[in-house]
């Protein structure tokens, strides 16, 4: 799994990619356990942030899963939830 870290500069971009890097075994783990944590939020929403990691199986598997580190919205194929702090620690 592969995890790269955006900062926006404004939220019209896209985000500057700042950090990459492959996520081991170990922390993979925690990552997807945790990410089974998150709970449906409807006010956790993706423009509240500026900093976020984007996680992609680098396997080549086209989903992805968006986490923002400075707020609380974790988003996958267009539904948004509530990640926990752990999963932002982490990423981070």
């Amino acid at each position: 799994m592969l995890a790269c870290t955006y900062q926006l500069t404004s939220h019209t971009d896209r985000g500057q990619l700042i950090a990459g890097r492959r996520l081991d075994r170990a922390t993979r783990a925690d990552v997807n356990r945790e990410l089974t944590q998150a709970t449906i939020d409807e006010s956790c929403v993706a423009d509240t942030h500026s900093t976020f990691v984007v996680l992609a199986a680098s396997s080549g598997f086209v989903q992805h899963t968006y986490v923002a580190l400075d707020g609380c919205a974790v988003q996958q194929n267009l539904a948004r939830w509530r990640g926990t702090e752990a999963l932002r620690a982490l990423l981070d």
